[in-house]
């Protein structure tokens, strides 16, 4: 049992197993939501998180009307896998860097931020603007950072003037919620006058944009981060492995 789990993660995980092992029967109802906060002494939101986690797993389906049916004993394979990347990309957040905050503000995101934020219009939003440096060497600028995080998050986000946690890593703890997708782009673009004076690198010279969007549940992202990293300290490494093919049937 993952006892540092969000409650709902536990939760989940207990229900799985339970259904895995044969009870309740694949076809049959689920125990109503009342029943399960009164078993686990949770919040309804907490049970409704964990059956959430369960649909996305494709071993229950709720029915308006009827109640949350069991379909499956086993876990879909493919969502794991990806579970198992988004892991491997938000561990990036633990390593040995610190996010230093220069500027932080409120705004109003406007029509033309929505192709990169993917948030709508008119939604209110904090920025945090800083620096990421090496924890060994905090003379060391490793990027340029800007993190975008919307309404109702705001008010998980540290005060802090460094960071060592991820700020995604604060509103997942705090809204006991799990990140369930991360959008990433890659884009290469020149180091502006004022990046350059932060970054210490020469103006208008090569750099990688990173663009990362981190979803819950629904499809506007919680949080959007830029990351500009100067050409030369930033690589990307990926291993792509062959997978034997599935003989046919």
């Amino acid at each position: 049992m993952r006892t540092n789990a969000p409650k709902y993660v536990l939760v989940a995980d207990l229900l799985a197993k339970e259904i895995s092992s044969g009870y309740p029967e694949v076809g049959t109802l689920l125990p109503k939501e009342s029943d399960l906060i009164a078993r686990f002494k949770v919040s309804r939101t907490t049970i409704r998180e964990a059956l959430k986690r369960l649909s996305a797993l494709k071993l229950i389906e709720t029915i308006h009307g009827v109640g949350t049916r069991v379909i499956a004993r086993q876990q879909s394979q493919s969502f794991m896998l990806t579970s198992r990347s988004i892991s491997e990309l938000v561990s990036y957040g633990a390593g040995a860097t610190r996010f230093r905050v220069l500027r932080r503000e409120s705004l109003t995101l406007r029509p033309e931020d929505t192709p990169v934020f993917k948030m709508p219009a008119g939604s209110a939003a904090l920025r945090l603007m800083g620096q990421r440096t090496s924890k060994a060497d905090p003379e060391q600028i490793i990027a340029i950072c800007r993190i975008y995080v919307r309404k109702p998050y705001l008010t998980a986000v540290a005060h802090d003037r460094e960071m060592d946690e991820a700020v995604y890593t604060q509103i997942s703890r705090a809204f006991d919620m799990e990140i369930q997708k991360i959008e990433q782009e890659i884009q290469a673009v020149f180091v502006s006058p004022e990046e350059a004076q932060l970054l210490r690198a020469t103006p208008y010279s090569p750099a990688l944009q990173v663009v990362r969007r981190y979803f819950f549940e629904d499809e506007v992202p919680f949080e959007v981060t830029v990351n500009t990293y100067p050409g030369h300290n930033f690589t990307y490494k990926m291993t792509l492995n062959r997978v034997a093919d599935t003989p046919a049937l």
